[in-house]
């Protein structure tokens, strides 16, 4: 073998484990993206599991947001208050779960189950669509992507079920 042949094989030697580098760099990105993204959609997920049993832990708030139900009930201002925070909180968590999803960390199978719960929650009580109403700036993308429009806040009953995006 001539010198310049044992450069060629060296070169093909060097290019090869060159790219089981990168294949080998490539899997083990991979598996830590995907380890990252489990973690961050199980911390996603722990606050949502958060909040709902803070919920059940403070019935009276839930019990304020019911009785805002009756058209007849006069609310204090305290009652409206606490009862505007409760649902500020979670469209807070489920617009940190729209970012999750946005970013691809939140899989489109969750997401499409999280809307229907968040719709049945804002559009199934009038104290919570006055929420949605006010259209506060912070949210404004978070609604659509719900499928809360204002077709849904007028007529609720239609707007609760299955969003097809």
């Amino acid at each position: 073998m001539t010198l310049e042949s044992a450069y060629y094989v060296s070169q093909v030697v060097a290019t090869l484990c060159l790219l089981v580098s990168v294949l080998f760099l490539a899997k083990q990105i991979r598996d830590n993206s995907r380890m990252v993204s489990g973690s961050v959609n199980e911390s996603a997920m722990s606050g949502y599991i958060a909040l709902n049993t803070l919920l059940l832990e403070h019935r009276d708030v839930v019990e304020m947001a019911r009785k805002q139900e009756d058209p007849e009930y006069a609310p204090s201002a305290t009652e409206k208050f606490l009862v505007a925070a409760l649902y500020r909180i979670s469209a807070n968590h489920i617009y940190k779960l729209h970012r999750l999803h946005l970013a691809g960390v939140l899989p489109d199978k969750e997401w499409k189950l999280i809307c229907v719960s968040s719709r049945e929650v804002f559009l199934g009580a009038r104290a919570a669509r006055r929420f949605v109403q006010r259209g506060e700036p912070y949210f404004e993308d978070l609604w659509p992507a719900l499928g809360i429009t204002a077709d849904a806040l007028e007529n609720p009953q239609r707007g609760i079920g299955i969003h097809s995006e």
